[in-house]
């Protein structure tokens, strides 16, 4: 399928390179004046952190085009966002209960 073949060129892995840098970029952007508390994109990662610290590693992603790392690494991210909200908040909040 698609996901299976390697770029080729060192043309891909410079694109790569410079979308991960603007990545980088645009989150520190986000952090006005160095106050991550008040970022949100810092505090969703902050709060999908558990879920992504335990999906992240399912799959080896070294065959994968540059499209599919990136369709894999959303897919990562909404599914990391989807445990959080769905079993982790709850469960959070159910515990809160008891305090």
């Amino acid at each position: 399928g698609a996901f299976a073949f390697q770029y080729s060129s060192e043309g891909y892995q410079i694109i790569f390179a410079l979308v991960s840098v603007l990545i980088a970029f645009l989150l520190f952007v986000g952090v006005k004046d160095l106050n991550i508390n008040k970022s949100k994109i810092v505090l969703f990662f902050a709060e999908i952190s558990y879920p992504l610290y335990l999906i992240h590693y399912a799959y080896d992603v070294t065959d994968f085009t540059i499209l599919g790392k990136s369709i894999f690494f959303l897919t990562v991210i909404i599914v990391s966002w989807l445990i959080h909200t769905e079993i982790e908040k709850p469960f959070m909040n159910y515990a809160k209960r008891f305090k």
